[in-house]
């Protein structure tokens, strides 16, 4: 806020630089001012401020709008005048010069206040009204947006080389109906008519029908279609074929055809057919095991240079791609091997099965003597590899007490269950009763108990 006591003589007696603006811009610069003077001063006439205020570019010097408030009118109470004045910045300018000149002469009174300068882009509007049915096609286009519906809409369009943006309100009424596009196809050296006009050409249209009070819009699109020559390339499989219009082939060779397109056009389809296959055997289909036995299998594979083998189900094999897998079934069950001719696709597929039997591989000794003289001096345990592993080892005396026990854990064909001791001291020489579980290779678990004798 700016308080003034006005000079005896009219003339300039505030100014101030506004830096930053951009050239080729419209603003508005605005401020209110106020007489300061009461009603009873200067004995009811005191004199009332007359300000001009004046745009000035500082490059030039040169004055781009003035204006002037008028007589400030003395009031009871505070009143505000708000003045604005509007201008429009030079190519290359960015500042002006504000100055402030009380054109009152001095004297009792001319004391005045000024607060709120403000200065802000003063962008230009625009407002149009348009009826869809009048506009040819029924669409309206501002700016980048285009509008088919009915409403009020605002676009803001930047103008070149300024600040400023056109701000255009356009208020649309009717509305065309578009019609679902109509599509003609015709072979080339053809014609179609439409509405007394006949196309020869590839090309698309929108039809305006006249319709009471708003036109209808049908839109066309017509496709002259050429003599179409397709190639295709085939990997045929033994034993399979491919049909080309009427024609089936099943060998190799180069055949060419003529068909109609959905038109009734000409169309030559020249197929290339390869020929390919492939054939596996394996010499054994129905296997049987005992759990735990392995077996290696070595399918024969003919008619093709690169083969692609999956065996299934995966887990039993020790590869689920290679061409010769350990086999180890876990149980009874179909087994299969999928081989695949890499280059064409084509596969052949070979089923098998496996009959597993319950694991007889086990053997515990019922005596041993743990004398140090190297031949049985501990009681061990002797399995085929369809055990997995020892889960516990459970040593009685004869009264039934627990000895001795511990997990051996991984089997590897024999394993040691006991040492004869109790502690540090060798046990009694007698009979000691034993509980021993395993785990077999399909999960299974298997408990075994018997007697075993102890010796000097």
């Amino acid at each position: 806020m700016l308080l003034f006591d006005a000079s005896s003589d009219p003339g300039t007696f505030f100014e101030i630089t506004l830096e930053g603006l951009c050239p080729n811009t419209q603003y508005v610069f605005s401020c209110f001012v106020a007489n300061i003077v009461v009603p009873t001063a200067c004995g009811n006439g005191g004199i009332e401020p007359d300000l001009r205020f004046t745009i000035v570019n500082p490059l030039t010097n040169a004055t781009i709008e003035t204006t002037t408030s008028g007589n400030v009118p003395v009031t009871d109470e505070l009143e505000w005048l708000e003045v604005g004045i509007g201008f429009r910045t030079e190519p290359g300018q960015t500042s002006i010069l504000v100055q402030v000149t009380n054109n009152a002469a001095g004297g009792c009174g001319n004391d005045l206040v000024i607060d709120d300068f403000n200065l802000r882009l003063c962008n230009p509007f625009f407002e149009q009204t348009l009826d869809l049915c009048d506009v040819p096609g029924g669409t309206v286009a501002v700016g980048g947006n285009t509008y088919t519906q009915p409403g009020l809409y605002e676009d803001l369009l930047p103008i070149d080389d300024s600040c400023n943006d056109s701000t255009v309100m356009t208020i649309l009424t009717g509305q065309q109906v578009a019609l679902p596009t109509i599509e003609f196809v015709f072979c080339e050296g053809e014609s179609v008519l439409i509405d007394g006009v006949e196309y020869t050409n590839s090309t698309s249209f929108v039809d305006t029908i006249a319709t009471g009070t708003c036109p209808e819009l049908q839109p066309y699109n017509l496709i002259s279609q050429s003599p179409q020559t397709i190639n295709q390339f085939i990997f045929l499989c033994q034993g399979t074929s491919v049909a080309v219009g009427g024609n089936v082939y099943t060998e190799a060779g180069i055949y060419i055809d003529s068909l109609s397109t959905v038109a009734g056009c000409d169309s030559t389809v020249i197929t290339e057919i390869e020929t390919a296959g492939i054939v596996a055997d394996l010499p054994i289909t129905a296997f049987e095991f005992e759990l735990g036995d392995t077996e290696v299998l070595e399918p024969t594979i003919s008619l093709s240079n690169n083969p692609a083998y999956s065996w299934l189900p995966a887990a039993a094999f020790s590869c689920s791609d290679c061409p010769r897998p350990v086999f180890q079934p876990l149980e009874s069950g179909i087994y299969s091997l999928i081989v695949t001719d890499v280059p064409s696709g084509c596969a052949d597929t070979i089923v098998f099965t496996a009959e597993v039997l319950p694991c007889t591989g086990l053997f515990v000794p019922n005596a041993f003597s743990p004398n140090n003289d190297g031949v049985n001096d501990r009681f061990e345990l002797f399995a085929k590899s369809c055990y997995r592993q020892i889960r516990s080892v459970q040593i009685f005396d004869r009264w039934g007490a627990l000895v001795h026990q511990n997990t051996p854990g991984q089997l590897a064909g024999n394993a040691a269950l006991w040492d004869g001791r109790v502690g540090q001291e060798l046990a009694p020489l007698g009979v000691y009763a034993y509980q021993i579980e395993l785990e077999l290779i399909d999960g299974a678990v298997q408990i075994i108990s018997g007697d075993v004798l102890l010796l000097p």
